[in-house]
């Protein structure tokens, strides 16, 4: 009996002995062949731990790639140890008694791992999907741009979705575009097909890490498109100046609605909006073009409804904001805080001589409620009287600025203006004038009282030595390093202290002749009040 009970003393011994072996290290040849060389967070935590603590180590090695999005993207069984592999990199090798079983579960990109411990771990697995579980591609969803279309799609694990389409051949531009945000269900505005082709466009469906889970291939013909658009001849071509992109015409091409379009590269048409047929948009009439929104989407004023619409870019309309009792003209232009400002007229706004006016005030609409929450009235920040430029005074409505461009500067919360017939000019949220551009002739007071001639720009040669020619100032001449803009239009900032102009050349010199148009861009120092022409 004692001789049994020393037997079974050593046996005891023997198996403590033998599962001591358990939790000894990976790195122990005499146990594994594990990978040596890995150096790896989670596979140096799992050899420095002991007992049940490397459990813990493969238990954290799933969450930590689940935490990250990261699938699994391989496992194998090599010389009796199981080895992981993450999507970011991480990997882990593990003796084969620590894992009991390992199952990738069919269609549900899956892998179940048994632990020997009794804890079953659930991991996300890469495999590439056979199928989506729905999808749906609409030709032109809104009957208004025959050259795009929306393909809706759910997949069975969240992804981001890639679209690219094809060229016409192998020299042609390839559209390409990755969406940000990963989730199950799609639905992606497919733009920038080409009309009397057959469009080739291809669907990756991409990790966070971009490993392809899903392609496929979708083909699209469009006929020839009886729109009218501007006949476009490509004369000379060097992609490697152009920015990459399409070409936004806002061009007003038909009797009685106007039909934007884009062209590519190659002067291919890739993109319109048709609002021929659409009961709303039909006679839009949106003056100097459509833009874009910080949310991505178009925006534009109309003069027929005195409205401001926002459209997405498959056409739909999204949203509308009434201007009434103002009447918009020319230009809607966003600011950094979302709010609109807007050129327009005031009805019954007179002129000191007892004339209504016209095109002399910005409003600002608040973006959320539609409500105008503030008025400029130029007629009291501005000389209403200048006409050295053009006299229309007399005029049945007396058009004596002519607001066309409108910019919103966030650095001192003014607004730079364009008014073709004085010049451009920044005014502050109180309506007073910061700066003027334009020639110095003819300035006087402000119904305000202010002197304009305290905010006239001095010009200065590229030496940045000011020119004091009376004749330049005036405007009756140009200087070699500079010339004032006449009858502009589409004022842009393109930095903190410069913008760029379209001079137009209307009466260049106060004259009816010697026209030429041309780009410009002026730097503008608002301390010094002086204004430097720095390209053109």
């Amino acid at each position: 009996m004692n001789n049994q009970k020393k037997s079974f003393r050593v046996f005891i011994l023997m198996v403590a002995a033998a599962l001591s072996g358990l939790f000894t290290s990976c790195s122990d040849d005499s146990i594994s062949s594990c990978n040596n060389s890995l150096n790896e967070e989670f596979q140096s935590q799992f050899e420095s731990a002991r007992g049940h603590d490397k459990y813990d180590v493969i238990a954290d090695f799933f969450s930590s790639n689940a935490e990250d999005s990261s699938y699994i993207i391989n496992y194998s069984f090599e010389n009796n140890s199981y080895q992981f592999l993450g999507e970011n990199g991480s990997q882990l090798c593990v003796p084969h008694f620590f894992v009991q079983q390992v199952e990738l579960i069919p269609n549900q990109l899956t892998i179940e791992i048994k632990l020997t411990n009794g804890e079953v771990i659930r991991a996300d697995f890469l495999e590439p999907l056979e199928k989506l579980l729905t999808t749906e591609f609409q030709h032109d969803p809104y009957e208004v741009n025959p050259l795009c279309g929306l393909w809706k799609l759910q997949a069975h694990i969240p992804t981001r979705a890639k679209i690219s389409i094809l060229g016409k051949d192998e020299s042609s531009q390839i559209l390409q575009h990755t969406f940000p945000i990963s989730q199950r269900m799609h639905q992606l505005p497919i733009l920038g097909l080409y009309e009397d082709h057959a469009n080739e466009i291809v669907l990756e469906l991409l990790t966070k890490y971009n490993s392809t889970v899903y392609a496929e291939t979708l083909y699209v013909s469009i006929p020839k498109l009886n729109v009218q658009t501007a006949h476009i001849d490509i004369i000379q071509r060097n992609e490697s100046k152009m920015v990459p992109g399409m070409n936004l015409v806002s061009a007003r091409s038909h009797p009685t609605y106007d039909l934007p379009y884009m062209f590519d590269a190659a002067g291919e048409l890739r993109w319109l909006l048709d609002f021929g047929e659409d009961s709303i948009l039909n006679k839009i009439f949106y003056d100097t073009g459509i833009e874009r929104l910080q949310n991505g989407n178009w925006y534009m004023g109309d003069i027929r409804s005195d409205k401001i619409y926002e459209i997405g870019l498959l056409g739909n309309l999204i949203n509308t904001w009434d201007l009434d009792p103002y009447e918009f003209h020319h230009k809607v232009q966003e600011k950094h805080d979302g709010n609109f400002l807007v050129s327009v007229s005031k009805p019954n706004s007179t002129h000191l001589n007892g004339r209504i006016t016209l095109e002399d005030f910005i409003i600002e609409v608040d973006r959320n409620s539609g409500e105008i929450i503030r008025e400029w009235d130029l007629k009291y920040s501005l000389d209403e009287y200048r006409t050295s430029l053009t006299n229309r005074l007399n005029d049945n409505r007396v058009d004596w600025i002519h607001v066309n461009a409108l910019i919103d500067d966030p650095l001192d919360n003014s607004i730079i203006i364009s008014g073709r017939h004085q010049g451009i000019f920044k005014i502050s949220q109180d309506n007073r004038v910061k700066w003027i551009l334009a020639p110095h002739r003819g300035w006087k007071c402000a119904r305000n009282g202010d002197d304009m001639n305290n905010f006239l720009l001095q010009p200065l040669d590229r030496n940045n030595v000011e020119i004091t020619d009376i004749d330049v100032l005036d405007g009756g001449f140009d200087h070699p390093d500079f010339e004032w803009s006449w009858g502009q239009h589409a004022v842009s900032k393109i930095a903190d202290d410069k913008i760029i102009v379209f001079d137009n050349g209307w009466r260049r010199n106060f004259t009816d002749f010697d026209f030429y148009s041309r780009i410009v861009e002026y730097a503008i120092d608002e301390i010094e009040l002086t204004v430097k022409q720095t390209w053109d």
